[in-house]
């Protein structure tokens, strides 16, 4: 927990720039920009599969805490669409649950996804913070089973930096404090299953 309390703190403010990375010969980069995400990024055309193929990626399937999915015994339905390695997934249905991932091979996933090709995880942390998620927020339509148009997001503006060496720089970074994050929820699960046999065999 307090690992993921200092990612937060991290993250904004590299996003708000009060921390900045330097150049590999110590010099800075230049000033960020404003820029819509479909001018900046390749929105793959969704091609639909048949029905029966996997493996098959669901909304339900991702966790919205940790932007993480477990691949399931599941095969394509209807609708379905592929997806190649290297994808960022954001879901259109219910945004507000964070269902948003990258993908680290190749599957077949809903049509409910919005899929953007990165190149590394800098828009996928940018779009997982907080004050990003509060525009998705504003323009979800729908009561009960919110939704939100593609071309919408596509359309937001998000400030990110002009040279593509600065954007690999925060990528790297908040992706080896995620590793640490994970190697110590190992541990702790690990240590959990080490209590749990004690204690069974203290009360045989």
């Amino acid at each position: 927990e307090l690992l993921e309390k200092y990612k937060k703190g991290l993250m904004q403010k590299i996003f708000s720039q009060q921390i900045r990375f330097k150049q590999d010969d110590g010099s800075d980069f230049p000033e960020w920009e404003f820029t819509k995400i479909k001018n900046k990024y390749a929105i793959p055309k969704a091609k639909k599969v048949s029905d029966g193929l996997g493996p098959y990626l669901e909304i339900g399937d991702i966790d919205g805490r940790c932007n993480t999915y477990e691949l399931k015994d599941k095969l394509t339905v209807s609708g379905a669409v592929e997806v190649d390695s290297g994808i960022l997934l954001i879901s259109t249905v219910r945004p507000n649950l964070n269902k948003i991932t990258i993908t680290n091979q190749k599957m077949f996933c809903s049509s409910a996804f919005i899929q953007i090709k990165v190149e590394n995880n800098f828009l996928f942390y940018c779009v997982i913070r907080y004050e990003f998620r509060k525009k998705i927020l504003g323009l979800m339509e729908g009561g009960t089973y919110p939704t939100i148009k593609s071309n919408y997001l596509l359309n937001l503006e998000i400030e990110i930096p002009v040279s593509k060496a600065e954007e690999n720089k925060i990528s790297s970074f908040l992706s080896s404090v995620d590793k640490k994050i994970e190697l110590i929820q190992q541990q702790i699960n690990r240590t959990k299953t080490f209590k749990k046999g004690l204690l069974q065999q203290m009360f045989v």
